[in-house]
C-alpha cells in the first residue's frame, strides 16, 4: 500500500514492513514488487511512502481461510504511521490521503490482479477534495471511477459502473460537493446492488482490510492459476 507525499516513518511490524525497513534482496517475503519499491526507496529515489504486507501473510490466510490474527490490527498500526509521514488524513481533511493497493508475488505473475486506485473515498474525503481542487465534477467522476473498480476488484461485480456515468456528467464544477457525492454514490450502490447484492464500505480502513484480502483471495483466481 502506498499513499503519496513525505518521507516514510521507519516502522516493521510482525507480517508488514514500510519500503524504508523491507530487505530488497528478500524478494520471496516482500514479493517482487514490494523488494523493488523498497530498493528504490533505500537508494533514494522518490517514492511514495508505503508499506508491504508480507508473503507469509498470504499463505497463512490460504491455508486457514482467514485473516492471520493481529495482521488487521498491524495494517492499521502502518496507515497511522503513514498518515503522520505524509501530513494527510485517511478518510478525511482538509488534505486527504487516498492509496493505491497492488499484488506481488515472489515470481512475475502479470494480470493476476488489478491494482485498485485512491482508496480512501468516503464522503468527508470526496468533500474535501472538491474543495480543495474547486471542481465538484472532478471529485464526482472521481467516486464513480473509485466505485467502480472496488466492485469489480474487490467484490467481483463484471460492469456496474454505466448506470452512474449520467449521474457524473450533469454535474456542475461549482455544484455543492455534499449533495453530489450522495447522489453519485447511491447510483453506483444501487447498480451493485442489482448485481451482487454487495455494497462498497462506507468506512475507509474497512476499504483498506477487504483490499488485502482481495488481493490474497486472487491467488485462487483462474487468471492465477493458469
Amino acid at each position: 500500500m502506498s499513499g503519496a507525499g513525505g518521507s516514510v516513518t521507519v516502522s516493521r511490524v510482525g507480517s508488514t514492513a514500510t519500503f524504508e525497513l523491507a530487505d530488497p534482496t528478500d524478494v520471496d517475503r516482500y514479493g517482487g514488487k514490494g523488494a523493488g519499491l523498497a530498493r528504490m526507496t533505500q537508494a533514494g529515489l522518490r517514492v511514495p511512502p508505503g508499506f508491504v504486507v508480507t508473503t507469509e501473510a498470504c499463505r497463512s490466510y490460504l491455508s486457514d481461510g482467514a485473516m492471520p490474527e493481529r495482521l488487521a490490527d498491524e495494517v492499521l498500526a502502518q496507515l497511522d504511521a503513514l498518515q503522520g509521514t505524509c501530513g494527510k488524513t485517511f478518510g478525511g481533511g482538509p488534505t486527504p490521503l487516498l492509496l493505491s493497493v497492488r499484488s506481488g508475488a515472489p515470481v512475475s505473475m502479470p494480470g493476476m490482479m488489478d491494482t485498485i486506485l485512491n482508496l480512501g473515498l468516503d464522503k468527508d474525503t470526496a468533500v474535501a477534495l472538491a474543495e480543495s481542487s474547486g471542481d465538484t465534477r472532478f471529485m464526482a467522476d472521481l467516486v464513480a471511477r473509485f466505485h467502480q473498480m472496488y466492485s469489480e476488484i474487490v467484490l467481483g461485480a463484471l460492469d456496474c459502473g454505466g448506470s452512474a456515468r449520467a449521474v457524473v456528467d450533469a454535474v456542475a464544477a461549482d455544484a455543492a460537493p455534499g449533495p453530489v457525492f450522495d447522489s453519485v454514490w447511491q447510483a453506483c450502490e444501487q447498480a451493485l446492488a442489482e448485481e451482487t447484492g454487495d455494497s462498497v464500505p462506507t468506512d475507509p480502513r474497512a476499504q483498506l482490510l477487504g483490499a488485502v484480502e482481495a488481493v490474497f483471495r486472487s491467488w485462487n483466481t483462474r487468471r492465477a492459476r493458469t
